[in-house]
């Protein structure tokens, strides 16, 4: 793991019994309760990983994506560098910021 994997797991928030009874639902095992599946060690894995999943999902619907221009270096056909080059490369994610839309102002009365 890089260190903006580390920085992204270490923002993310905890998986909740509330994730892993969701979990549990999706799974749609007829005959098993929430309590019997999590005595089962196969399944209670299954439903960990979808519920990581559903965590997962939901955190990136709440966050945006920014991107980062990095220079490289540009090689010729011997190996040796000819110049510099500019690649876009995936940044940190940041909060999405959503406006109340039930908060009117004058300003967006008057457009």
């Amino acid at each position: 793991m890089n260190s903006a994997t580390n920085t992204m797991l270490a923002e993310m928030p905890e998986v909740t019994q509330a994730h892993r009874q969701e979990a549990f639902g999706r799974m749609k095992w007829n005959g098993w309760t929430y309590e019997a599946a999590m005595k089962f060690d196969m399944r209670k894995r299954l439903v960990e990983c979808l519920a990581h999943h559903i965590r997962t999902q939901e955190w990136m619907a709440k966050t945006n994506r920014s991107v980062q221009h990095v220079k490289r270096v540009r090689l010729g056909i011997d190996g040796h560098p000819v110049g510099w080059a500019t690649q876009i490369v995936m940044g940190p994610r940041f909060q999405t910021i959503q406006k109340d839309i039930t908060e009117f102002t004058e300003e967006s009365c008057q457009a």
